[in-house]
């Protein structure tokens, strides 16, 4: 899961540190130490903020691929529980309608 995390996470980093770059390099002859104190702060909270996003978009992808492989190895019962708002609940939607119709044909050949 970390893989996921670092593609979300990685480029808002580098476009934080790029938007830095270009600011110390614009104004570096008046530069004070409380800026780089600013700087240093700015970037913590840009990694937090990152792999807090990177985490939150990732979780609902992670728990529905752990439930497509639990229908894809014979679970039919399993059902993946998204609560957001977008593409991914309805993707998890989909699948679990799936795995309503593939239960009821299992029912039905017996």
């Amino acid at each position: 899961m970390a893989k996921f995390t670092s593609k979300i996470a990685l480029p808002i980093v580098l476009a934080s540190v790029f938007a830095v770059s270009i600011f110390i390099a614009l104004e570096y002859e008046i530069l004070r130490a409380n800026f780089y104190v600013v700087v240093a702060i700015f970037f913590i909270f840009v990694i937090f903020f990152a792999i807090a996003t990177g985490q939150n978009l990732t979780m609902p992808i992670k728990s529905l691929l752990e439930k497509t492989n639990d229908i894809n190895n014979g679970d039919l019962k399993a059902r993946a529980n998204i609560n957001t708002k977008d593409e991914i609940a309805e993707l998890a939607k989909t699948l679990n309608q799936i795995a309503d119709r593939l239960e009821k044909i299992q029912e039905n050949s017996k």
